[in-house]
């Protein structure tokens, strides 16, 4: 994820802002980063909190 911000900033340094198509696509591109790495960090909650679970019950039912 840095390296694909690093890599946007560098374009923006070569291109300046003169290209606004370009600018919204790499928003939408950000946008589609974001939501996917809130999706995988939720993910890998639940899936400790699940762990965490059983873990509680086993040792519980010992």
């Amino acid at each position: 994820m840095l390296i694909t911000a690093g890599y946007v900033a560098f374009n923006f340094k070569i291109l300046g802002n003169r290209s606004p198509i370009y600018y919204i696509q790499v928003k939408r591109y950000v946008a589609y980063y974001r939501n996917f790495a809130y999706m995988v960090a939720v993910t890998m909650f639940i899936n400790i909190q699940i762990k965490l679970n059983e873990r509680a019950k086993r040792q519980s039912t010992k």
